[in-house]
């Protein structure tokens, strides 16, 4: 399920600095029950190990201008959160509404209207634009025990390979159904996107690709979000037309 989230301010002008994954993040648990806030933030659904939060954000997204540091939008701004959850987005929604506003840093918007969507029609294989960049990578240390993060790109063998591996787990978590179908990405228009949260570099790719899958497991890439660090603002993306 997926919202979007028309954000305004009195005077039309709106500034969020450049670097401003975390600030939403925040926002979003801000307007979660203290007890899912909880759940998400320290544990989330675990598998073999791993924390999955399972839901997903947009980039801001409205005309804007970057510079200083600083982003500054005119008009209204839009945010779109996706879950697979509908209690998270729900509860999400109802905050929102209740509430009438979402500070985000030190920017104070009105939230003007919630519109919902579930996934649109997909066929096994889709052209998408994502809305925040993908990214996947791999720890790795080297001969005297430090630990590096490497970020793989679209052209290499392993993004494809590391993002289906990824997309399974989801899927296994969200329907209780292990897939076998496997899963493409073709890089059409992309672009390297460099990104700090919380003083770390994240390097994800945005643009358009071309996604084949099973139905159900393109769902749940839609739902989820496609890749690593989902809920700091990666991976999501829309659906441009099935192919």
């Amino acid at each position: 399920m997926r919202m979007t989230i028309r954000l305004e301010t009195n005077n039309g002008v709106a500034c969020v600095p450049t670097r401003y994954n975390s600030l939403v993040q925040a926002a979003i648990y801000s307007h979660l029950t203290p007890t899912l806030s909880k759940f998400l933030h320290e544990k989330g659904f675990m598998f073999e190990q791993r924390h999955f939060k399972l839901f997903c954000f947009s980039k801001l997204l409205g005309n804007n201008h970057v510079g200083g540091g600083l982003v500054r939008f005119v008009g209204p701004v839009y945010l779109a959160v996706s879950s697979p959850i509908k209690q998270f987005i729900k509860a999400l929604a109802s905050s929102l509404l209740k509430e009438g506003r979402l500070r985000i840093g030190d920017q104070t918007f009105k939230v003007t209207s919630i519109k919902f969507s579930d996934c649109p029609r997909i066929s096994q294989s889709i052209k998408i634009q994502t809305l925040s960049p993908i990214t996947m990578y791999s720890t790795l240390q080297s001969r005297n025990g430090v630990k590096k993060t490497y970020y793989y790109s679209p052209f290499e063998r392993e993004f494809a390979a590391l993002l289906e591996a990824n997309l399974k787990k989801k899927h296994l978590l969200v329907t209780h159904r292990n897939s076998r179908s496997p899963f493409q990405i073709k890089p059409l228009r992309t672009s390297e996107i460099i990104l700090v949260y919380k003083g770390t570099v994240i390097k994800g790719w945005g643009g358009t690709f071309v996604l084949t899958a099973s139905r159900a497991l393109l769902k749940t890439a839609y739902e989820t979000g496609l890749g690593g660090k989902n809920s700091m603002g990666f991976g999501l993306f829309e659906v441009l037309e099935c192919l």
